[in-house]
């Protein structure tokens, strides 16, 4: 079943305003610093060392792939905090979708579920 229009415009404009404001905080000078951390462990793990054993994570398992995941695609940190960034971006984008579906199955007026996908579109702003 194909969402409705309104929850993917919704769903992009999450998508736009998260990296917006990411790249914001990036410029303004303010330090994101776990990227980094996330960027040292997928280094690590692609040198063949394993997390809990090798070297220390203080997260659980099922954040690996995500950590990974954008070492796939570059070796060097900056493209590295982009690619995490629009991964989480694009993680975001599905849970309005997600909340769009719910809020049909709960049989929520277009109104309300215009209302809630506009808040839940605009939200990065408010980290």
């Amino acid at each position: 079943m194909r969402p409705p229009f309104d929850a993917i415009v919704a769903a992009a404009l999450f998508l736009a305003v998260a990296l917006a404001v990411t790249g914001g905080v990036r410029g303004s000078g303010e330090q994101i610093v776990d990227t980094g951390r996330y960027f040292g462990y997928a280094e690590a793990m692609e040198a063949g060392f394993l997390p809990y054993r090798d070297f220390d994570f203080e997260y659980p398992p099922g954040a690996l792939p995500l950590f990974f995941a954008p070492a796939l695609v570059t070796n060097r940190e900056e493209p590295y905090f982009w690619a995490f960034a629009a991964l989480m971006a694009a993680f975001g984008a599905a849970g309005v979708l997600l909340t769009a579906a719910s809020l049909d199955r709960l049989g929520r007026s277009r109104r309300a579920r215009r209302g809630i996908l506009a808040l839940l579109a605009v939200s990065p702003l408010a980290l």
